[in-house]
């Protein structure tokens, strides 16, 4: 039920997170902007989500912490949450020392936040959740019908003209016959095991792939991952073409032109889904309940032990993507 709304004329908002956790936010942002067209809205975000944010139009402002190791940015942020506000909201569901530190400097009036560990008097509201069973957009659905709107259904990413045409040349030079299923492949995650499907599954996964008529197959590397992709997948699949990596708006850009991204559950993952390209991806059944993208075009193959996704096997991955194809072409 949504609230009344109120009138802000500056909303400070804290989401110290990675990639993934800024881009399911992106409907609540589009959403407040819209709720509240004239207000100066100011974003303290993570490094890991800065290549995106900084050109995201619903956004006023948007300060980067690169880490307790960069002095300046520290201030930077901390001189942020100093500024007088009418609205400060710490959108990490899950506890965070850095976003506590930053709600307790905010000079707001009101201080929201999701229920979680602080002391007496942080948050003037909290909002109850379930970290185990709610899907993380729920969750913002929730935060913005307290403030008195309904966000939209989607996650957005926007991509300048320059970019778009960035990523079509790099897909292009690729050299995939025309008319083919272009089929991007991101393993990714390589730092959370129990989300991380098997390198040696994902080199099999692709033979299958490669087999079938009409299908061109590529590897997307992730930033930080180039030694794990090479040595643990490409050096067993000889001829398999890859992109190596990119900026998080020219990856997008890269993804806007492929017909698929198969991935882990990670940020890229998320990345595809704002940019509406559909998607395939291995999960355990937290991942698959709490973060797969929502939308026919996006399917996920389900592990049948709850601690990791580890387990699925690559017959059983292999044919649930070709269900996933021939949903597509339906749609």
């Amino acid at each position: 039920m949504k609230a009344e709304q109120k009138t802000y004329r500056k909303i400070l908002l804290i989401l110290l997170g990675r990639l993934g956790d800024y881009i399911i936010t992106t409907p609540f942002l589009e959403g407040l902007r819209k709720a509240y067209p004239g207000a100066e809205i100011t974003l303290i975000t993570s490094a890991k989500a800065a290549g995106l944010a900084t050109g995201n139009p619903d956004l006023d402002k948007v300060v980067v912490f690169k880490g307790w190791h960069h002095p300046p940015s520290t201030l930077k942020m901390f001189a942020a949450a100093w500024r007088r506000c009418d609205l400060a909201i710490d959108l990490n569901p899950a506890y965070s020392r850095a976003s506590l530190s930053l709600m307790r400097l905010a000079r707001a009036p009101e201080r929201i936040a999701f229920e979680k560990k602080a002391p007496a008097g942080v948050y003037t509201l909290t909002l109850p959740h379930d970290l185990e069973r709610d899907h993380f957009m729920e969750k913002y659905v929730a935060l913005a019908e307290r403030l008195g709107f309904t966000p939209p259904e989607s996650m957005r990413v926007t991509l300048p003209p320059d970019v778009l045409a960035e990523g079509g040349r790099l897909v292009d030079g690729l050299g995939f016959p025309q008319g083919d299923v272009i089929v991007a492949i991101h393993p990714g995650n390589f730092k959370k095991y129990e989300n991380r499907w098997p390198e040696d599954k994902f080199v099999a996964f692709t033979k299958a792939l490669l087999k079938k008529q009409g299908i061109s197959v590529f590897y997307l590397v992730g930033l930080g991952e180039e030694k794990e992709t090479a040595d643990g997948i490409l050096r067993h699949l000889p001829g398999v073409k890859h992109i190596p990596p990119k900026s998080q708006e020219l990856t997008a850009g890269i993804l806007k032109h492929c017909s698929i991204l198969v991935c882990n559950s990670t940020g890229t993952l998320h990345l595809a889904a704002a940019a509406g390209v559909p998607t395939f991806s291995f999960n355990r059944p937290y991942n698959e309940k709490c973060w797969k993208p929502k939308g026919s075009i996006h399917s996920a193959i389900v592990s049948k032990g709850h601690k990791t996704c580890r387990d699925i096997e690559v017959a059983d991955a292999a044919e649930a993507f070709c269900r996933a194809l021939e949903g597509l072409k339906k749609n």
